[in-house]
């Protein structure tokens, strides 16, 4: 009889054992869980806000397409005058072809 009991103590107790360790596993796979998607929606918070925080930044990190260089006005000066002085070649050479048409037309 104290065979059977000892047997059975024994086997109650590694049932006991076994059924807290489960529930201690459980414990923890809920917590884990519990924590993974905390972090999930803690990462989701954050790419929002860095989304957010970068189509904010992006206007102030790119120039202003109608911005001028502060030496715009120099600048232009300087190419319409270049403009003019190509105007005059051009209407030089053309002079100069036309002149060349007639040689060519007259034969001489």
């Amino acid at each position: 009889m104290q065979g059977t009991l000892l047997g059975g103590s024994a086997e109650h107790a590694q049932a006991l054992v076994s059924g807290e360790c489960r529930a201690i596993i459980a414990r923890a796979r809920g917590e884990a869980d519990e924590v993974y998607e905390q972090l999930a929606a803690s990462q989701a918070d954050l790419s929002h806000e860095i989304g957010r925080l970068r189509a904010a930044l992006e206007p102030l990190l790119r120039p202003d397409p109608l911005a001028l260089p502060p030496d715009a006005e120099a600048t232009c000066t300087r190419l319409a005058a270049k403009l003019a002085e190509l105007a005059r070649r051009v209407t030089r050479l053309e002079q100069r072809i036309a002149r060349i048409k007639g040689l060519l037309a007259t034969g001489t």
